[in-house]
Order: structure tokens, then sequence, then C-alpha cells
């Protein structure tokens, strides 16, 4: 997938957090950097687009809820 055709194709995607579990599994395409963060981008059987954000740090990439909220803590039972 060229650049430009890339970054189309970001530009009607949506949150692959709102994509329904029927889309089935979805091919990822690339990441497209900006600035601090990267947008991760894929496609569905159908061929609708999702996004994923993601935050670079001193670690690598971190998901935008890291990035908010901070490392989940694990409970013991």
């Amino acid at each position: 997938m060229g650049h430009q055709t890339y970054r189309l194709a970001l530009k009607d995607a949506r949150s692959i957090e709102s994509m329904p579990e029927d889309a089935g599994p979805a091919e990822y395409l690339g990441k497209e950097p900006a600035g601090n963060r990267a947008f991760l981008l894929y496609r569905d059987r159908l061929g609708n687009y999702w996004y994923k954000t993601v935050f670079r740090t001193a670690e690598g990439y971190i998901s935008e809820y890291e990035n908010i909220f901070g490392k989940k803590k694990r409970r013991g039972k």
C-alpha cells in the first residue's frame, strides 16, 4: 500500500475498539508515525479500515490506555 493510499485509508478508518466481533480478523497494514504517537492501520474482511493509537516511550510503544492510566495492575487471588 502506497503512502498516499495509506493516508487516505487512515482518514476513513474508525477506532478498532468499536469494531464489531462479526467483522472477523483484521489484517495489519502498517504504521503512520505522528509526533510521539503512531496510528496502526488494519482492514477487515469486508474492506473497512480500522486504526489503533499507540504512544512512543523510552521503553517502546504502549497503548493509549497505558498512556493515560498507566500499566494495568495484576490482582492477586
